[in-house]
């Protein structure tokens, strides 16, 4: 497939994980844990950085910025950076990253 991010042919020998836990929220808190991006790094596991990049903008009722992740995995020695732009949408209670 077509790739125009600079080192994509990385992402795609990257594993992927995915996780599913129930847990006891409302929709609303568990809205607003996805959307506080900043703080991924204090409770989401491996992710060892989280930053959002400059001016955060809004248009109607989404917020729009960028944010940066590190994952690491010290053991192996390994961390990557990610930057990704994403689109937050209290009414529709979405959090998008592309």
């Amino acid at each position: 497939g077509f790739c125009a991010v600079k080192g994509c042919a990385a992402f795609a020998l990257m594993a992927k994980v995915a996780l599913k836990k129930v847990v006891a929220l409302s929709a609303h808190e568990a809205f607003a844990i996805a959307a506080d991006v900043a703080s991924y790094k204090e409770f989401v596991p491996l992710v060892s950085r989280s930053t959002i990049r400059g001016a955060v903008s809004e248009k109607g009722d989404t917020k729009s910025f960028a944010a940066d992740l590190m994952v690491a995995y010290a053991k192996l020695g390994m961390s990557e950076s990610f930057t990704s732009l994403v689109e937050v949408n209290a009414v529709a209670r979405t959090v998008v990253a592309t």
